[in-house]
């Protein structure tokens, strides 16, 4: 709890550690055994004799009756709801729960006692429905924690006054529960319950949750604690029980502190110092021990009610006035503690119209003396009052009687009310309060006596006052537990039933009576005002009249006079009889009933269906009916053997008796196409009267030709000339639609000689000349005529199941009728492709490859290439599917592409006869589309039906090459780098590299080199980039093997130097390392020849040649620059011309190239100082 710096005696929250409960409580359990030993007589109230249990105050005893019941008089009134205000003060008037002790007139709610709760609560009730004055209660709490050294803001949870609408039991269960201990404020699990009092802790945290927020708010505002203090509040809990919260920080952090109140909720709190102060120094004390204060409760109902039924709304005021209203000082004394006003909350809310009230204290783990002094108390205001319900019941059933409505009496809270069958005296008085006489037993019931007719109360007054009930309150919206139920005992009865013949129907002899009760079928349970239904016998009245009445009739009315009932049926007469739920009458005449009895009208039904074999049936005829009376002949309907009755093609081949075919046989047809005779000497019987007639199909006839191309160059096999068509015989009409098609070429094959065979019934083979016989077709016709050739129209189409699927059956007919002719429609297809099987030629990734080049010849549907083009097939290119490696490409076969490296199979996909129709087709929904696209929508079978196919293999090949000088003369003493001796690349796919000399880079990579001399011994192993060291080799000649990588050797030598830890990792390496294959490199090879010293040019001109350009070099000045760079270029233009003699294009390359390049370096390059000396060899000099 937090504490005001201002208040002396306190400290804050910054001052002090906060302390739970638990924690303090075992840690000052000795204070407590100290502490008792300080108690003075005048600290505490008087304990009395803690086994005191207060009477019940009666205010009156019955001696007179307060009037005889009417039923349905509602109006009864007890009077007296006004109190005197002194019954308050009265400890006996109260009922204790819990802990709580009377003490003299004090009660001890809570003793020294942790975690618990006490109640004191007044035997009657506060009305909170005062039209004027509401009520007002008064008196005096007082907090004591038992030792002057313990403030008393830590004796406990919480003190103070309950309003509740809960009965006295659900009191005394709640004062037993833990959930109303500790933070509960003692109401907590009593629903619509009002707490106003001291709140002696502040519950700011959860302990069960470790949350930092409890029921009184939170310990993170304000400063605010868990803890005690000196809350004062109206609290209240919901209609289930649960206490509302309350936000106490909300008060501030420092005086002044005002009130909060919630009207929507119906709480208020404000802060409420009651602080002790040394006798005339105006000081507070450090610790105030104990404190009474006079506490008042005031309802103040609205003028006009808002609130729901039951209950009332207006302004609920709670005042406390503290013990120590001034400082006491001798001089300059002042108001303290809230002066003599007190603090007041104020908050408006609904109460419930009747409460009970009374007193409540509760402790968690703080515990001290809660109690409440009763002297000077006093109530004023309305008593609570409920209703008492009189419920007048038959004894035998346990349900209200019907002639008797229930009364009802107003009566204050606590009095007993009871009800009896003879008023009480003065000489023989009761103990209830108020004492009413039953009305005498109505008509049909005994008359009223001791074992006839009892009263008893819902909720008894004791266990030997049985016929009256204390009146209590009890939560709205539940049962009200103040009833009072009078029982009469019905007397027995006797329930006829007599039957009774309806005008115009004749019987010869009725039913006899049906009797149940005293006479009859004895059944005790046959008394006034029971229902049929809960008689143990007559309840089976309806099966009993239903077994009685005549086969051919039917129970149309069942009347006693008062009430009647009709119904077409015996059981429609019986439901609505049964759904007023017959009861027992009072009087004879009531229970005597007539049962009248009407003859059934008979109809007999005629009911068609087809025979179980039959298939593809019409719709079933409808059903027929005749009528007429019980015995009397049937007449079948007009036309129920003839059309439209009977469907075409279709006769009537069997009668049952009943609905189906598992009936009686009565008549049958023994010849198809006949209907069955109609049987002699049926009459209608009470039941039964069906027929069931069975309809059967008419045989017909299915015939299947063969129809192939009508030119007769398109038709090798002449099956125009007819001849082979098999008739299938008769069919039954209906039956399902047959693909004879197999049947029709065996035929041909067996007429012909021919041996035309397929394997997917789309295309035929001719054995004998290879010819294709391509199926396009059906063409459908059906009728009912006798002759071979028919009138009908006729339908072509694609395939059987589209023929299937709008004729899935024969058409029923005239019987040996034909009612469906097919032909089979044939073309001829002699379409082919043949392509190399292994493609001849030499393909690398730089080739413009055209797929159609490996196609060797091809033929149209007619088996001749008229155009010559053997990719042109049926009008369109061949198509082409390459697939290998990442590779699946469609296009067609003229088109131009390169690849990459590896090897692929070709796929050439020509359009056949049932190709051209299906592109064709497809083509409109897929407009621009290729014959590539619609290939490619295809499945496997698709594409083996559309087309005629060929395979080529085709293998592209890498195209990586180097070429270098063959030979190559160096002097010993001079370096030299190998790259030197590279004159052409070219890369995998088929590039060229470009100054393979300078930039020796081949497929992303170096080129390896390695030196061996004549005896094979490696000399040098590395890239070719990389330069000799001088003298690293000697004189003599040499072998240079040069490397470069292909596609293959990249991949081997990436995974090679993966592998390899240690020595070198250059290409060269790789070569060596004995892992490279043939396939991961090509090779070209250079002889190095080695001399002690050569000069650049033959002869003494050569030396002083060189002289003269070290001379220029080290003396020429600027101004010869241009002059000597000319002669430098002429010079380089004779080597080109003496080397190269008159190819101009390799002599500009050259030439171009030492124009960009500085002329001394070139003309003193190894090459060219090489090529200079052979020139002068020639003689040349130039």
């Amino acid at each position: 709890m937090y504490r005001s710096k201002h208040q002396k005696g306190y400290t804050t929250s910054h001052e002090v550690k906060t302390t739970r409960f638990r924690t303090w409580k075992s840690g000052k359990k000795w204070l407590y055994g100290a502490t008792v030993l300080t108690l003075t007589a005048s600290t505490l109230l008087p304990i009395g004799n803690l086994a005191f249990q207060p009477k019940t105050e009666k205010a009156q005893a019955a001696s007179v009756s307060s009037g005889t019941l009417v039923p349905g008089n509602t109006s009864y009134d007890t009077g007296g709801h006004t109190y005197s205000g002194t019954e308050f003060a009265n400890s006996s008037n109260y009922a204790l729960y819990g802990k709580a002790v009377v003490a003299g007139n004090s009660i001890n709610l809570v003793s020294s006692t942790a975690n618990s709760v006490g109640l004191g609560i007044f035997n009657g009730s506060v009305s909170a429905i005062s039209a004027t004055t509401g009520f007002t209660l008064k008196s005096t709490i007082k907090v004591d924690s038992g030792s002057s050294l313990t403030d008393f803001t830590k004796s406990g949870d919480a003190i103070g006054v309950i309003l509740t609408g809960a009965s006295k039991a659900q009191l005394a269960a709640n004062a037993q529960s833990s959930q109303a201990t500790n933070d509960g404020l003692g109401i907590r699990g009593l629903p619509n319950t009002v707490f106003l009092g001291r709140d002696l802790y502040s519950n700011l945290s959860n302990v069960s949750t470790g949350s930092l927020t409890g029921i009184d708010g939170s310990a993170t505002v304000n400063g605010w604690t868990d803890g005690p203090g000196v809350v004062m509040a109206i609290r209240n809990t919901d209609s289930s029980g649960t206490l509302q919260a309350a936000n106490y920080p909300s008060l501030g952090s420092a005086a002044p502190y005002s009130p909060v109140t919630n009207t929507q909720n119906g709480t208020a709190y404000t802060f409420a110092t009651d602080t002790s102060y040394l006798s005339g120094l105006g000081t507070p004390s450090p610790i105030t021990s104990s404190v009474q204060e006079p506490i008042t409760v005031t309802w103040t109902p609205d003028a006009t009610n808002t609130a729901s039924t039951g209950y009332t709304s207006g302004t609920l005021t709670f005042n406390l006035i503290a013990q120590t209203t001034s400082n006491g000082a001798l001089v300059g004394a002042s108001a303290v503690n809230g002066g003599t006003g007190g603090y007041t909350l104020t908050t408006h809310t609904n109460l419930q119209n009747s409460l009970t009230v009374g007193f409540v204290g509760g402790t968690g783990g703080n515990y001290g003396n809660l109690s409440v002094s009763l002297n000077g108390a006093t109530i004023t205001g309305s008593k609570g009052t409920e209703p008492v319900p009189i419920n007048y019941l038959n004894k035998v059933t346990g349900k209200p009687i019907p002639s008797m409505a229930q009364s009802s009496i107003t009566a204050n809270v606590n009095d007993t009310i009871g009800a009896a069958l003879t008023a009480p005296s003065s000489t023989s008085p009761d103990n209830n309060t108020y004492t009413y006489v039953v009305p005498a037993a109505p008509t049909g019931y005994q008359a009223n006596s001791a074992t006839t007719t009892t009263v008893l109360a819902a909720n008894p007054a004791s266990t030997t006052n049985t016929s009256a009930t204390t009146v209590s309150n009890f939560i709205v919206g539940t049962t009200n537990p103040n009833a009072l139920n009078v029982s009469y005992t019905p007397s027995q009865q006797t329930v006829l039933f007599n039957w009774a013949k309806a005008s115009g129907t004749t019987l010869a002899n009725l039913p006899n009576q049906i009797a149940y009760g005293a006479t009859g079928i004895t059944d005790a349970s046959v008394v006034t005002d029971n229902p049929f239904s809960n008689t143990t016998l007559l309840s089976s009245y309806a099966t009993a009249l239903s077994n009685a009445v005549p086969t051919g009739y039917n129970i149309t009315q069942i009347s006693n006079g008062t009430t009647t009932v009709s119904g077409a049926t015996t059981a429609a007469t019986l439901a609505a009889f049964t759904s007023q739920n017959p009861t027992v009458g009072a009087t004879s005449t009531l229970n005597t009933y007539t049962v009248t009895l009407t003859a059934v009208s008979q109809t007999a039904t005629y009911t068609y269906g087809y025979t179980s074999t039959a298939l593809n049936t019409p719709a079933i005829p409808a059903i027929l009916t005749s009528t007429g009376t019980t015995g009397g002949s049937v007449t079948t309907p007009t036309g129920y053997n003839t059309s439209p009755q009977i469907p075409s093609g279709y006769y009537i081949s069997a009668i049952y008796a009943g609905t189906s075919a598992s009936g009686t046989l009565i008549s049958s047809s023994t010849t198809n196409g006949t209907n069955a005779a109609w049987p002699s000497g049926q009459v209608y019987a009470p039941t039964g009267n069906q027929y069931y007639i069975q309809l059967a199909p008419n045989t017909v006839n299915v015939t299947w030709f063969i129809s192939i191309d009508p030119n007769p160059d398109n038709d090798p096999l002449n099956v125009a000339q007819g001849g082979y068509t098999p008739t299938v015989g008769t069919i039954l009409g209906g039956s399902k639609t047959t693909n004879y098609q197999s049947q029709v070429i065996d035929n041909m094959n067996s007429l012909t000689g021919n041996t035309l065979s397929t394997t997917d019934n789309v295309t035929y083979t001719d054995g004998a000349t290879g010819i294709k016989y391509i199926v396009t077709g059906y063409q459908y016709q059906e009728g009912t005529t006798t002759t071979a050739t028919n009138s009908a129209p006729t339908t072509t189409y694609k395939t059987f199941s589209d023929l299937l699927a709008a004729h899935p059956y024969v058409l029923a007919g005239t019987k040996s009728n034909r009612t469906q002719l097919v032909h089979l429609l044939m073309t001829v297809d002699q379409t082919t492709i043949t392509s190399n099987s292994t493609s001849g030629q030499h393909v690398n990734p730089a080739t413009n490859y055209i797929p159609s080049s490996e196609i060797t010849s091809s033929t149209d549907i007619d088996g001749a290439d008229d155009d010559g083009l053997s990719y042109a097939i049926n009008g369109y290119n061949a198509i082409v599917n390459i697939t290998g490696g990442q590779t699946d490409y469609w296009g067609d076969a003229t088109n131009s592409l390169q690849l990459s490296i590896g090897t692929y199979t070709e796929n050439y996909y020509a359009l056949n006869y049932l190709g051209v129709q299906a592109y064709t087709n497809w083509l409109p929904s897929h407009s621009g589309g290729t014959v590539s696209q619609f290939l490619q929508t295809l499945d496997a079978t698709s594409l083996a039906n559309d087309t005629v196919t060929s395979q080529t293999t085709l293998e592209v090949q890498d195209a990586t090459a180097i070429t270098t000088n063959n030979h190559h003369i160096i002097p010993r003493a001079a370096s030299y780098n190998p790259s030197s001796d590279l004159v052409g690349a070219s890369n995998a796919d088929g590039s060229s590299v470009e100054n393979i000399g300078t930039n020796p880079i081949v497929n992303g990579d170096a080129i390896g080199v390695l030196i061996t001399d004549s005896s094979g011994n490696i000399l040098w192993i590395n890239n070719s980039d990389i330069t000799l060291p001088t003298n690293k080799l000697q004189e003599g000649a040499y072998i240079e093997n040069y490397y470069a990588l292909t596609a293959q050797g990249l991949v081997d030598y990436t995974n090679w130097q993966t592998t390899t830890a240690s020595g070198g990792h250059t290409v060269g390496d790789f070569i060596n390392s004995g892992q490279a294959t043939t396939s991961d490199y090509v090779k070209s090879t250079t002889e190095l020849t080695v001399t002690n010293f050569v000069l650049p040019f033959a002869g003494g001109a050569g030396n002083q040649f060189l002289y003269l350009m070290i001379g220029l070099a080290a003396f020429g000045a600027l101004r010869f620059y241009f002059s000597q760079r000319r002669k430098a270029e002429i010079d380089l233009e004779v080597i080109n011309k003496e080397i190269l003699g008159k190819n101009d294009n390799k002599r500009s390359n050259i030439y171009l190239t030492s124009r960009h390049t500085r002329p001394y370096a070139k003309i003193f390059h190894t090459k060219n100082r090489t090529h200079l000396a052979q020139a002068q060899r020639k003689g040349t000099n130039e």
